[in-house]
């Protein structure tokens, strides 16, 4: 009987010690936060973050970042920290958002108090998130401009930042235009090469475009798109950097240029427009001299038709 009241006894004693090393583990684990008894603050979406939106006109609410810290001391929950976020500079092309644009939701406006720079943020203790949501009026927003919010962390309450990619936040905001989507070749689609004014033969590269891969035709404003040629065979065209395609509001009648080819242009004397009806583009348009004498030019004559929004 002793000797199995001894062997209960050193196993008790086994699994307490056991347990208990297993509990270090895990108290080891929660306090290696890096940066100890500091409180860490920063962007949870630094330094960037698109937000893309078929054109609207109702009031649309909208997440547009977070500012959080990590707490490494239980010193850190006992007092407020108050933070100050500084207006940065926006993108090139881009117009900071404006005041009369959005309204902070209920909750962010709670926590964001807007200052003379920016906004103040205020943590109050047990508190480590602060979610800047909006309210943006799709009635007010101009569709021939991008916008953007750009801040930077500036007092910072006494938290720490320690990575200089989450000190800063930069958010865009682009209205897709009512011709953005994925277009597909339509058989009549040719694309054609030319050396010394005189029509290829045998040009791998040129001929038909039908069954080559889809394009998507991406938002640069409210009647601006970019978009990427390909070669008849599949390959991308080179020397045409930058593809524009301006759609005039009025007439439907399309522009075609090139930011990385000055000699890009409409075909004289073709058509180029857009059929709103059947969402479709006919678009003409050379480059390098077309079939000029001695020009080693290029020309597309292409039919692009509508088949869904970008994925």
């Amino acid at each position: 009987m002793k000797r199995n009241i001894l062997k209960y006894f050193l196993f008790g004693i086994t699994l307490a010690v056991a347990f208990t090393s297993c509990r270090k583990d895990d108290f080891v684990g929660d306090n290696e936060l890096g940066d100890k008894g500091k409180t860490i603050l920063k962007f949870a979406e630094g330094p960037s973050k698109t937000l893309l939106f078929e054109a609207f006109t109702n009031i649309k609410p909208v997440s547009g970042f977070s500012l959080v810290r990590d707490v490494n001391s239980s010193a850190s929950l006992t007092a407020s920290s108050s933070v100050e976020l500084v207006k940065a500079a926006v993108p090139a092309g881009y117009t900071f958002l404006p005041d009369n644009i959005f309204t902070l939701q209920t909750a962010s406006a709670a926590k964001y108090v807007k200052s003379a720079n920016g906004y103040t943020v205020n943590f109050a203790p047990g508190v480590f998130a602060a979610d800047f949501e909006i309210n943006l009026n799709g009635a007010l927003l101009d569709p021939k401009l991008k916008y953007a919010l750009a801040f930077t962390i500036g007092n910072t309450g006494g938290a720490t930042v320690t990575e200089s990619t989450k000190k800063t936040i930069t958010v865009l905001f682009t209205i897709l235009n009512q011709y953005d989507g994925v277009y597909r070749f339509e058989p009549v689609s040719q694309f054609n090469r030319y050396t010394n004014g005189v029509l290829n033969t045998g040009d791998a590269l040129m001929g038909s475009l039908v069954g080559v891969a889809d394009r998507a035709f991406t938002t640069i404003d409210g009647n601006t798109l970019t978009w990427t040629p390909l070669w008849a065979n599949g390959g991308g065209v080179g020397g045409v950097d930058n593809f524009r395609l301006y759609v005039d509001p009025v007439t439907n009648q399309t522009t075609m240029t090139a930011l990385g080819n000055a000699t890009l242009k409409n075909s004289p004397g073709k058509p180029n427009y857009y059929d709103p009806i059947t969402r479709t583009f006919y678009l003409n348009f050379e480059w390098g001299g077309g079939s000029a004498p001695g020009g080693n030019g290029r020309d597309m004559s292409v039919v692009l038709k509508y088949v869904g929004k970008r994925p």
